[in-house]
């Protein structure tokens, strides 16, 4: 049997301080109110839960938002999502998006859509393969969220992106061009980021200057740390050829 559900919506709202409750959130039923949403649209949990074992769910357009307390945001829309139960608990099956927006760390960040892979059991939800996108943006990688006490994220992340989407991060008239590439270990914990890897910029040009590529190792806590910074410029390498 397959249960299909119309313009489903999940919100998911962790407030500071609270554990995650992952089994709510992802099949606890529709709490107060029925297993509806705002303004009459289907609760996605409530389908999940409704969803008996040997079967498969299929949400077309559905609306999705997550808010980590006053931090970071999300909203998908366009979801797409094909899910069966698993016969030890918990779902596996596959999301895609077609217009999402982020706002936290890092920004804003509009136009964006993906697609993953997904696991969801007990206390755990695990992405991979996950990958998003949007103009001058890719992102790819894994990621788990995992209940431990508190929301606890983490994963690794492969990143590429053009640099003058970056130009809120600079000063005023540096015109930042070249391509970020970055990839990433971590984890976040109570709205606190942990994370190390490499860091490429390739064929960097600030105020009209070429700087060439810069590679580094970078460590991410409360601050972004560089270390090890090691420059290549396309004019020096021509000059030791010749």
């Amino acid at each position: 049997m397959v249960v299909k559900v119309k313009r489903p919506r999940l919100r998911i709202r962790l407030a500071a301080g609270r554990p995650l409750d992952l089994a709510s959130a992802l099949g606890g039923g529709g709490g107060p109110g029925g297993p509806s949403g705002p303004g009459g649209a289907p609760d996605a949990a409530a389908a999940l839960a409704a969803v008996p074992a040997g079967s498969s769910l299929e949400m077309k357009d559905g609306v999705m938002e997550i808010e980590l307390g006053d931090g970071p945001g999300v909203r998908l829309e366009g979801l797409q999502l094909d899910a069966s139960p698993q016969p030890g608990g918990g779902l596996r099956g596959r999301a895609a998006f077609s217009a999402g927006e982020y706002r936290g760390p890092g920004g804003e960040w509009k136009g964006l859509s993906g697609d993953a892979s997904f696991v969801a059991a007990g206390a755990e939800l695990r992405f991979e393969p996950l990958s998003i996108r949007a103009d001058g943006l890719s992102l790819s990688g894994r990621a788990t969220l995992r209940e431990a006490g508190a929301p606890l994220l983490e994963g690794a992340l492969d990143a590429a992106i053009e640099m003058d989407r970056m130009a809120r991060f600079f000063p005023e008239g540096a015109a930042p061009a070249g391509q970020l590439r970055a990839s990433l270990t971590g984890s976040v914990r109570g709205g606190g980021p942990q994370a190390r890897g490499d860091l490429e910029l390739a064929n960097l040009r600030l105020w009209g200057l070429s700087v060439g590529t810069l590679r580094s190792d970078v460590v991410i806590d409360d601050a972004v740390h560089l270390r090890g910074i090691r420059a290549h410029h396309h004019n020096v390498r021509q000059a030791q050829r010749e």
